[in-house]
């Protein structure tokens, strides 16, 4: 600014080299193009030059601090939103991933959860997919026995050794009650069955909290989607009937047992069904 307040006057006219070195000496802003307008059209003083520019600078400086507040406000309000969405995803329970965020707002059927978009990926990729829901057996007669205090503690044992036992990609939720999920991408109905298979063993062999009883099983149904040969999954939501089917059928097979949908054992289970009278 030194260099500008040597100037006299300013004349567009005549001073054409002076209007450039002002040019280069005030640093380009959305402002500077209208008062060297206001320079060259009226040929302002020195002072009244440094008085524009004065005005420049603090609207800029007022106009950069109103930039950062607002920023700053906007990333609040993105980290509160992602901190309410979280609390709204995740079961306070057991600390995973609840329903809502498997399958959206189910009474709004224009919101669509995870599994909507893991579908859609699988059926686009031609990757399969695969679904374990799993229930803890006779949990009711826990609750009523010993208390809702250790039912509420042995699901959240249940919770930690299903997701222990998963692999890290694998997607562990809760179903809801005592039911849980666990959405397995690339993955095939072979593969999820002995995952499956692991996490029962596994909570069989735990001790979990109980007072009294030693013991907890689970049962599950297992489910798979191949978007190559799987033409009667539609959505998500027939993939996760199959592994509901799958599921029933080992709970009324005897529970303490893995059954995937479509294999021998379900369909000995639809069999039985028929010839009962």
């Amino acid at each position: 600014m030194t260099e500008f307040t040597q100037i006299k006057k300013i004349n567009v006219e005549n001073r054409l080299e002076e209007i450039k070195r002002f040019d280069e000496i005030v640093n380009y802003s959305p402002f500077k193009g209208s008062i060297l307008d206001l320079v060259k059209a009226k040929g302002f003083s020195v002072k009244t030059a440094n008085k524009l520019i004065n005005l420049e600078d603090k609207v800029l400086s007022r106009t950069s601090s109103l930039y950062r507040r607002a920023k700053k406000e906007k990333e609040e309000q993105y980290r509160k939103n992602i901190e309410l969405e979280e609390l709204n995803t995740t079961d306070s329970l057991t600390g995973l991933k609840n329903r809502r965020f498997f399958f959206g707002d189910e009474q709004d059927k224009k919101s669509h959860g995870e599994m909507r978009r893991l579908f859609l990926e699988a059926q686009r990729s031609e990757n399969v997919l695969s679904v374990i829901i799993l229930d803890g057996d006779h949990f009711k007669r826990v609750n009523d026995t010993f208390g809702h205090q250790i039912g509420d503690e042995r699901l959240k044992e249940i919770a930690n050794i299903i997701k222990s036992t998963a692999r890290e990609s694998d997607i562990v939720g809760k179903y809801g009650g005592e039911e849980f999920i666990v959405v397995l991408q690339n993955t095939n109905i072979e593969q999820a069955k002995i995952l499956a298979e692991r996490i029962n063993k596994n909570v069989e062999d735990a001790k979990l909290p109980n007072n009294k009883q030693t013991t907890q099983t689970i049962s599950a149904g297992v489910a798979f989607f191949d978007p190559k040969v799987s033409s009667d999954i539609t959505d998500e939501k027939v993939l996760i009937g199959q592994a509901d089917e799958a599921l029933y059928a080992a709970k009324k097979s005897g529970r303490n047992r893995v059954i995937t949908f479509g294999s021998e054992e379900y369909f000995n289970y639809k069999e039985s069904l028929e010839k009962q009278p």
